[in-house]
């Protein structure tokens, strides 16, 4: 198990919002595993959100055909019921991402 801050996404607030937003786009809640998984381009962006929750491991990197060609991938997966539970009372995101409500609201001072 590696190292990770579990209680990242506990308090609601526009860095974790941010994260969790991404993770709804291009993650998904697989196995009891939140996981993302981007194309090797994208390798310094996805660094980024491991930095964020303090995520202690390294991002596997590796290849597979798609779409008729050999394509490099990159991917973090994080085993934590806390942060899966987190995810899902605080942005509804949940294993299956097409029962996905709303969005909470976020106070900032930025948006008044």
């Amino acid at each position: 198990m590696y190292q990770r801050n579990d209680n990242y996404f506990s308090e609601v607030n526009l860095e974790n919002g941010y994260w969790a937003g991404f993770i709804a786009a291009d993650g998904c809640v697989y196995r009891n595993n939140l996981r993302i998984e981007l194309s090797s381009k994208d390798y310094s962006h996805l660094q980024k959100f491991a930095n964020a929750v303090n995520w202690g491991g390294k991002l596997r990197e590796f290849s597979r055909e798609s779409f008729g060609a050999e394509r490099g991938f990159c991917q973090l997966s994080i085993s934590s019921s806390q942060i899966l539970a987190d995810l899902k009372r605080n942005f509804n995101i949940t294993h299956n991402k097409t029962e996905f409500g709303k969005p909470p609201v976020l106070a900032s001072p930025y948006l008044e």
